[in-house]
């Protein structure tokens, strides 16, 4: 298992992450404009799929919206708790 959050520019093969990574804290710090907010999203919505506790601090509200994939890449015993977060 591990969390898919892209492809690699060089190679075009799948960026992905294995989970363990994510026992601590994780940051992404970058110039405005560098892709933060959408590796945080990828980030958030991979552990979600795969049944990750995930807490987002996200005072501007970029990252808690709802994906445009929506409820069918959250874990079905999931669905309840994030749409009443994210609402």
């Amino acid at each position: 298992m591990s969390l898919q959050l892209g492809r690699r520019r060089d190679s075009d093969s799948p960026f992905e992450l294995p989970p363990e990574i994510l026992v601590r804290h994780v940051a992404a710090l970058g110039a405005s404009g560098s892709g933060k907010t959408v590796f945080c999203k990828a980030v958030v919505e991979e552990a979600v799929r795969h049944g990750i506790p995930t807490i987002c601090v996200d005072p501007q509200g970029d990252l808690c919206r709802p994906s445009s994939r929506g409820a069918a890449s959250i874990p079905r015993g999931r669905r309840s708790t994030a749409s009443a977060r994210t609402s």
